[in-house]
């Protein structure tokens, strides 16, 4: 289903993580088809592209959470290139890329299934160690599949042709080490760049009232400066009930606490990436962001598991007029 609460950010989010995909996206297309031959290369190359912007399309339209980018993954890569290296031995070359297709639309399709029946949460019963080292395995076959270009020394075992120096390239060597020192120096570079000196980004400063009794008011605020977008100041209050009417809060949308931040309000466990998309956004008429009552899950208020109960984040004006500014699903 599409979200169409953040829709509009979703897919600015999709179009980043789409050009920030494409690089990798070609290479693991690269390698996926290698092993059907050179002249296989530039199709690898396109399918990465195709891959990466339906990547870019598809992904944002149901919704986006804060701690999870859709990107090309190289256990897959590694998996395709197998496959596609031992369907060449039973199918005609033109037919391997074909079936690549079809099975990476077969695991797509599995994807989803699992997500709408909320698979996801069976990870935690798989050691880290076991998936770390999956991945570490990934990661020393690829390297070791990259030796004999590095090299440019064709076809052969590593341990061979790394005993007969006479079959390397210069060339390659050289294009190799270099793009390999780029890339570590790239850090230090970019640090040393304008652009890593330009303005630092702008600190909101934020005004929490809450009662002197409540636990989750500091337990969100908290959770909003470790954010790096605000330094808060929290303050009891006697009366909070009054303020919140003085302030202007929607009796119906109240909550514990009550924060002040650019001469908006927010009400409750409110995510601090909302706050900050209001604060940049700046929707004309709206006063604040509520999140009524205190849902089990909400910032603030989190729960051993990870659970979460369903939950709006609702846009408010003056008028007490109100709209659904987020949406959060259960989990």
């Amino acid at each position: 289903m599409v979200n169409r609460a953040n829709l509009k950010g979703d897919l600015f989010g999709g179009l980043a993580a789409m050009l920030v995909a494409l690089p990798s996206a070609i290479a693991y297309g690269i390698i996926i088809f290698t092993p059907l031959g050179p002249e296989y290369a530039a199709r690898g190359a396109v399918a990465g592209v195709i891959g990466s912007v339906i990547l870019g399309v598809i992904a944002p339209l149901f919704g986006g959470t804060p701690r999870l980018v859709s990107s090309p993954c190289a256990p897959a890569a590694a998996v395709l290139s197998v496959f596609a290296l031992e369907a060449a031995g039973s199918v005609p070359r033109e037919s391997v890329p074909l079936l690549v297709a079809i099975v990476a639309f077969g695991a797509g399709l599995i994807q989803l299934i699992a997500g709408a029946v909320r698979g996801g949460t069976f990870i935690k019963y798989i050691p880290y160690p076991v998936i770390a080292g999956y991945l570490s395995g990934v990661g020393i076959l690829i390297f070791w599949g990259q030796v004999p270009k590095f090299l440019g020394a064709g076809a052969g075992s590593v341990p061979s042709l790394l005993a007969d120096p006479s079959r390397w390239r210069w060339e390659s060597i050289l294009i190799g080490a270099t793009t390999i020192i780029v890339m570590l120096g790239a850090p230090a570079m970019l640090l040393a760049s304008p652009s890593a000196n330009a303005t630092p980004t702008k600190i909101y400063h934020m005004t929490v009232h809450r009662d002197p009794n409540c636990g989750c008011c500091g337990a969100w605020t908290k959770l909003i400066e470790a954010s790096g977008r605000f330094k808060a100041t929290l303050k009891d209050e006697p009366d909070m009930p009054a303020l919140k009417g003085r302030l202007g809060v929607p009796q119906d949308l109240t909550s514990c606490h009550t924060a002040q931040v650019e001469g908006l309000l927010i009400e409750g466990h409110v995510p601090a990436k909302d706050v900050l998309r209001l604060l940049i956004s700046r929707p004309a008429n709206i006063l604040g962001l509520a999140v009524v009552g205190m849902p089990m899950g909400s910032p603030g208020m989190e729960q051993p598991g990870g659970r979460r109960e369903a939950f709006d984040v609702f846009s408010f004006n003056k008028k007490g007029t109100r709209q659904v500014f987020a949406h959060y699903a259960a989990i």
